[in-house]
């Protein structure tokens, strides 16, 4: 091998964040490396820039290869949905783990696998966002020796905070400054526990930042407020901004840094339009006349402000269940748990089936209309990105209602209501592009999606949906304040590495490019290439 390579993921980094913090002269760290370094854009594909970013840079393949395109998995055969966790790498194995002669350590990867005879350490799940596994490392007895000498994560498994729950969000903050330290003190230990070809590690505490305290820091969202105290989204980027410089300081004097994220975080606009507006619309149009959440009025002046908040946010959609039952409008107002007793006894009402009925992913109000989903021509997956919609086909699930035959005119009749629906508050469109994941009924190859149509939304955030004769849908409270958007890059500083702009390239070319900064062979099969940055 050649030089040794540290890379470290600064997940869901926004570039222009970075940017704009280092020419202030809040990040001096990254500074030196984006002066000093190349640097290439990284792509990803926008329709699942939430779900794909680590399999498609684990494996270095495509989804079409993988078969995978979301945690959330759907069963035609009982209309349930459940979590499905990672990508479980049987079929294709991490990029690292394909080099024959490679010595790595991987820390705390987002859904990242342990492999069985990997040269080198693996340690899984002690304080990533969204590990989607249990922790694990080999050696066994690692991960539970690190924890006990240097600490567990603070935020493991508890790492939201909704907007207007300022305990918790003062408590998160704390817990990532103090996972920030403690990651950078394991993984300086395992830099010096010996010379590896390839030192990977993740810091998570960005992406977590990202979506609890962006209205806290950006006055591109409405629930920005100028304020006096700390800003705690820059207070994190500079606590990870020192860790970078530990890490390069206890790296090998001729290691190779590269500094990259596989997408971004803009202002939150695709969380309300995902788990409520979606979902409804589609009810809506299912049966026409009734609604299920947030009824709203088109000729209602919104106020200025959006609506205030006083419960979770899954009450406080559950709360606005549209009834003519007044004992249950009551008792949705006192919450999810109080509602379900009262219901017990008076029934759910039509529409959308009460949360805690559903067995799996009762926290996301797409889930609720599973017990329409069986009538329905076309419903919404839940998600936690962009809009995902499956046609109820015959012959495809259980109790399928659209024939073969009208498939192409289902997804055109959802298409044009999608692409006429508009924030109120604005007049513009929520959404942005549509796109179709099969070209016909008849294609039902098992690693093609389970939506047949994925809805980008505007950046935009949106508190409230205008949905033509179909009604108004809203306002609601936000969930998260911070978004993701499929925009990454790569860093990459050090010996025989000019500083260089390069051209835009896919995520899938990052592994790849890791392996040949360590000189290493590639293996077989990738779909990408190494990025030139020796060149």
């Amino acid at each position: 091998m050649g030089h040794p390579v540290l890379a470290i993921g600064l997940d869901a980094a926004p570039l222009h964040l970075i940017e704009g913090w280092i020419a202030q002269g809040h990040l001096p760290v990254l500074a030196r490396l984006f002066s000093q370094g190349g640097r290439a854009p990284l792509a990803l594909l926008e329709t699942h820039a939430v779900e794909l970013p680590w399999t498609t840079f684990l494996t270095g393949l495509a989804p079409e290869r993988t078969g995978y395109w979301s945690p959330i998995a759907f069963d035609p055969a009982s209309y349930g949905v459940r979590e499905a966790g990672a990508y479980d790498f049987r079929e294709h194995p991490p990029f690292y783990a394909r080099c024959e002669g490679l010595r790595a350590a991987v820390f705390d990867v987002p859904q990242s696998p342990l492999v069985a005879g990997l040269p080198g350490v693996q340690i899984r799940g002690w304080g990533a966002h969204s590990p989607t596994a249990p922790g694990g490392s080999e050696p066994g007895a690692l991960l539970e020796d690190l924890s006990r000498r240097h600490g567990e994560h603070p935020m493991l498994r508890r790492d939201h905070a909704e907007p207007w729950d300022v305990a918790k969000i003062c408590w998160l903050r704390s817990a990532l400054l103090e996972g920030v330290r403690r990651r950078t003190a394991i993984t300086c230990e395992l830099l010096r526990r010996e010379r590896f070809d390839l030192v990977l590690t993740v810091f998570s505490e960005m992406h977590v930042a990202g979506h609890s305290f962006w209205h806290l820091s950006q006055p591109d969202h409405p629930l920005w407020r100028t304020s006096a105290g700390p800003d705690p989204l820059l207070e994190v980027f500079a606590a990870i901004d020192g860790a970078l410089g530990e890490l390069c300081a206890a790296a090998p004097p001729d290691a190779r840094i590269a500094i990259f994220s596989l997408n971004g975080m803009q202002a939150n606009g695709h969380d309300l339009p995902s788990m409520v507006f979606l979902p409804e619309l589609l009810y809506r149009l299912s049966a026409p006349g009734r609604h299920g959440l947030a009824k709203g009025s088109a000729s209602t002046l919104l106020s200025a402000s959006s609506p205030a908040q006083t419960l979770p946010f899954m009450d406080e959609v559950w709360s606005r269940k549209h009834d003519w039952n007044p004992l249950r409008r009551r008792a949705r107002r006192r919450g999810v748990r109080a509602s379900r007793r009262v219901e017990r006894r008076l029934g759910s009402g039509a529409g959308p089936a009460h949360p805690e009925s559903f067995p799996n992913l009762r926290f996301l109000p797409a889930t609720w209309y599973g017990n329409l989903w069986p009538s329905m021509p076309a419903f919404a997956l839940p998600s936690y990105g962009h809009g995902h919609v499956r046609v109820n086909l015959r012959g495809r699930e259980r109790d399928g209602v659209v024939e073969p035959a009208d498939f192409d005119a289902v997804l055109e009749r959802v298409s044009e209501q999608v692409t006429r629906m508009q924030n109120p508050r604005t007049g513009k469109p929520l959404a942005r592009r549509i796109w179709r994941s099969r070209r016909s009924a008849l294609e039902r190859d098992p690693k093609l999606p389970d939506a047949d149509l994925v809805v980008v939304w505007e950046s935009e955030p949106a508190d409230s949906a205008d949905c033509g004769e179909l009604g108004r849908i809203g306002p609601l409270p936000f969930h998260r304040s911070g978004g993701h958007t499929p925009d990454g890059f790569v860093v990459v500083a050090g010996s025989g590495i000019p500083p260089r702009l390069h051209p835009t390239h896919d995520v899938i070319d990052l592994g790849p490019t890791l392996l040949r900064l360590a000189g290493a062979p590639l293996p077989v099969g990738l779909d990408g290439a190494p990025i030139p940055f020796e060149a």
